[in-house]
């Protein structure tokens, strides 16, 4: 299970500070708790959602939050 941030207006992912458009490549979080804590401690914009990924690539399981 990854969770990993995507940027809604771009559809890039997270990656280590930076945005890449390859979302194997995402930064990858322990949980949604920790993903959202990273939003606010960094000043991230609110277009932004959490994606809960049960496997290695996009599917019809991902889980979608966007947190306010």
């Amino acid at each position: 299970m990854r969770t990993i941030i995507q940027n809604t207006k771009t559809g890039e992912y997270l990656r280590k500070g930076e945005w890449t458009a390859d979302r194997s490549l995402a930064q990858s979080f322990r949980n949604v708790d920790e993903a959202v804590h990273y939003r606010f401690r960094h000043a991230l914009k609110t277009d932004l959602q959490v994606i809960f990924q049960p496997g290695d690539g996009p599917s019809e399981w991902d889980v979608t939050v966007a947190p306010q």
